[in-house]
């Protein structure tokens, strides 16, 4: 016997989770607010997972993180602080809140910082999904400091300094760029 409860599922879902004429329209921002989250569940669930399960790191998976992940995570970061309209000087305040004094922030803590960055923008965009009218933006700018926060973190990791940071995330702009125009 299945403990999937297919039928009774189905029922509950046309009564009363499917809604009856679609989820609701989203408008351009929040559109991109759901795609940084797809991607950013791509980087923790894909990407980095090896962090959240301790466990060693190969070259490829160095090449990956310093040629993809840090700099998407810089991308993500500031599409998410403009949104929001976050201050740079805030964004950068509230995400030294989040370090842990002098000690070294690992890998785990990074992730889960990742994590919960991909969980708030979920709180954001689901409800609008099911046709809130009101947008908590202040949800974005959480988000963007915890990948701010997450990102310079990760860096120190891979020896490089927030300064560096501004290099990787140009490069990979010119990279994209170059690739959307193929």
């Amino acid at each position: 016997m299945s403990n999937l409860l297919s039928n009774e599922q189905r029922s509950f879902d046309d009564k009363h989770f499917d809604p009856n004429t679609g989820y609701a329209a989203l408008d351009k921002r929040v559109q991109k607010i759901a795609h940084i989250g797809t991607h950013l569940g791509k980087i923790t669930g894909r990407k980095l997972i090896h962090w959240a399960d301790n466990g060693w790191e190969r070259d490829e998976m160095r090449t990956v993180v310093v040629g993809e992940v840090l700099p998407d995570l810089c991308i993500y970061r500031t599409q998410l602080a403009t949104i929001s309209g976050i201050e740079e000087d805030q964004l950068i305040a509230c995400a030294h809140k989040l370090k842990p004094g002098n000690l070294t922030v690992t890998k785990t803590k990074i992730h889960t910082t990742l994590v919960g960055a991909r969980g708030v923008l979920d709180d954001f965009v689901e409800p609008l999904m099911h046709g809130a009218s009101d947008a908590d933006y202040s949800l974005v700018g959480q988000a963007a400091v915890m990948l701010h926060f997450s990102v310079e973190a990760a860096a120190l990791h891979y020896g490089f300094s927030p300064e560096d940071l501004i290099e990787l995330h140009h490069n990979r702009l010119t990279q994209l760029a170059e690739f959307r125009t193929v």
